[in-house]
């Protein structure tokens, strides 16, 4: 019986390349989603004609005139005014009446700094109440010109869903036993695709890292370094690591054969154990059409004794590429 037909979409050199396949609240798309839309909505005005009631100074979320300020005289009528209006500007009979709280400005203090100029306060009056309009409660220390410094907090790291451990739709299948590099994606509960090449080019950490020390509590002897080294022909500058990057430099670690002197310092039950790992994985690709797997030896994915799916990696310390992988 002939397996289930799978559709293969094909390339079309119009739309090369394909577009990047993207993730949901991930620090890899860059960059940032940005709203080109002011959450400010200016107020519209939704009578043509003014209320004969509306008060002559206006709110100030509107577009009308603005409230009185300092600087704003205040026009007090005269009893008697000729011109019928108690309150007509044009009135002979007007005078400014004066600010209670504003005695006048006061002449600033020697500044610290060019940079930094005081505030400007007045003279308190005899009907003043000792406090000046708008300001602030005083806290317990003195107010400085000064800005205050504050560090620059460190960016937050994050990892690649693909990579992260705590990740829970971790959906990567990546045997480290098998004997090609073949990183597959589960989306039906029998169902995997191939990781597409974009997602292997994407960045794995965040911000950029150029270097990985990866360790595995079962062989915390033979820990993972991934780490640049130029070919002739590539720039001396490393790159940024991609997700291919760390899937690639953990599998083919995997692959490599233990020494002699690492088989020699093994005791009698660590040996038997591994023994059994490299007899059963033997056993599940020769079966499978991979030739003889026998003939390359015990290698270290044996010394995991069976857990062989790469579950994810974990940070464990304060640099960006410290990690713990975590298999099952």
């Amino acid at each position: 019986m002939s397996g289930p037909f799978v559709y293969v979409p094909p390339v079309n050199p119009v739309n090369y390349p394909p577009s990047p396949v993207y993730y949901r609240n991930s620090p890899y798309l860059a960059p940032f989603y940005n709203d080109p839309n002011s959450p400010f909505i200016p107020p519209l005005s939704l009578s043509a004609n003014p209320s004969p009631y509306a008060s002559p100074y206006h709110s100030p979320n509107t577009l009308n005139s603005p409230l009185p300020t300092v600087l704003t005289p205040n026009v007090v009528p005269f009893p008697g005014s000729s011109s019928g209006s108690a309150f007509a500007p044009e009135s002979p009979w007007s005078r400014e009446r004066r600010i209670s709280w504003n005695g006048g400005a006061v002449a600033p203090s020697a500044p610290n700094s060019t940079w930094l100029q005081p505030p400007t306060y007045h003279n308190r009056t005899r009907s003043d109440a000792s406090l000046y309009p708008f300001q602030q409660p005083v806290d317990w220390h003195s107010i400085s010109p000064y800005v205050p410094y504050r560090a620059d907090l460190a960016p937050q790291s994050f990892i690649h869903p693909l990579l992260n451990a705590e990740d829970r739709r971790n959906d990567l299948i990546l045997d480290l036993s098998c004997p090609q590099f073949y990183p597959m994606r589960q989306v039906g509960n029998s169902q995997t695709v191939p990781i597409s090449r974009e997602e292997l080019d994407q960045m794995a950490f965040h911000p950029q890292a150029y270097g990985a020390h990866i360790v595995c509590e079962l062989i915390p002897d033979l820990p993972i370094d991934i780490k640049y080294r130029p070919l002739p022909g590539y720039s001396p500058i490393a790159p940024p690591l991609k997700v291919g990057d760390i899937l690639a430099a953990i599998w083919s670690d995997m692959q490599t054969g233990i020494s002699q002197e690492m088989w020699a310092s093994l005791d009698e039950h660590r040996e038997h154990m591994i023994s059994r790992a490299y007899t059963k994985r033997c056993k599940i690709w020769t079966s499978r059409n991979y030739g003889s797997v026998r003939n390359g030896g015990v290698k270290k994915i044996d010394c995991l004794l069976g857990k062989v799916f790469f579950r994810g990696l974990v940070r464990t310390g304060d640099a960006v590429g410290t990690m713990k992988m975590i298999v099952a």
